[in-house]
């Protein structure tokens, strides 16, 4: 299951969070759906053996204004701003094929690729976000279509549509209005789209907007991060935030790479319109430290 931003390591200061402006009511004409109730990811029987991942290759240059820094379970951009900045994010991607290594075939890989609103906003305890998960126990398979109005606790709705490696896939989240989101993922190769409103909980606080996510994450289950899936690469294309080009907003985005102590997970490349995320290594199942979920 997706999870929350962990341990951030920032080699700048985050911006203060700001006072919530009023909200503006967005487009209508999303259909309503019914929740689905969410499934649950396996967990590793065991620690595996280690696996020495390749040394880092040389840094490219991102643009110029982009942080960098690092994660214990996100590789990707993340983007930061005064509350009711980010209305919306959205991409494209191919769904990843898993690849399978000696040492570690009898333990569950997991791996989460997603866009989102809110989930590095400092104390907000939101996250709007629609994915896709490639998980493989042993060379058996396993691709999930999901989204997911995180308020602590509460799990990922599948979505009701097949998936494999290699689909493209488009996928946005957009906030319409209060705590009410758009959300939209769509095949056209295979011919289905999926799009609805889905709204928080009555009582949820209104979102704050502050943060922006293109992502692959280590999901995290049960307090534990799982060792990640050998994702191969996965290439971030057409990003776009607030309907604009993701290269514009430059000057509030963070690169990080994904990192297990000094082994390097998943490693992200420069920021343009798109970007990649390259595998690096497995990883260990780890943890949480107790009530840290973000530290700017």
């Amino acid at each position: 299951m997706p999870t929350p931003f962990e341990a951030a390591e920032r080699r700048t200061g985050a911006a203060e969070p700001l006072e919530h402006p009023p909200l503006q009511v967005g487009p209508e004409g999303w259909a309503q759906d019914p929740a689905v109730p969410p499934g649950g990811p396996r967990v590793a029987p065991e620690a595996p053996p280690r696996v020495e991942a390749p040394p880092p290759p040389l840094a490219e240059a991102a643009l110029p204004g982009t942080d960098a820094g690092s994660s214990t379970n996100w590789a990707g951009y993340v983007l930061r701003g005064a509350p009711g900045t980010f209305r919306s994010v959205s991409a494209t991607w191919t769904v990843p094929h898993p690849h399978s290594r000696p040492g570690v075939g009898d333990y569950y890989t997991q791996c989460a690729v997603w866009v989102g609103l809110d989930g590095a906003h400092p104390g907000a305890g939101h996250l709007a976000q629609v994915g896709v998960d490639v998980n493989d126990l042993g060379g058996e398979r396993e691709y999930q279509l999901w989204w997911e109005l995180e308020t602590g606790g509460v799990g990922a709705s599948p979505i009701p549509h097949p998936v494999r490696a290699g689909d493209e896939l488009r996928a946005g989240v957009a906030h319409l209005f209060g705590g009410t989101f758009a959300i939209s993922v769509e095949c056209r190769a295979a011919g289905w789209a999926y799009r609805r409103r889905h709204s928080y909980p009555p009582g949820t606080p209104v979102p704050p907007l502050g943060s922006a996510e293109v992502i692959v994450e280590a999901p995290m289950f049960r307090g534990v991060t799982g060792m990640l899936t050998d994702f191969g690469s996965v290439e971030f294309l057409d990003v776009a935030v607030n309907d604009l080009p993701l290269s514009g907003f430059a000057g509030a985005a963070t690169r990080y790479d994904m990192v297990d102590g000094v082994e390097l997970l998943a490693e992200t490349g420069p920021l343009g319109d798109g970007f990649g995320v390259c595998w690096r290594g497995y990883g260990r199942p780890r943890r949480a430290l107790s009530g840290q979920v973000w530290k700017g």
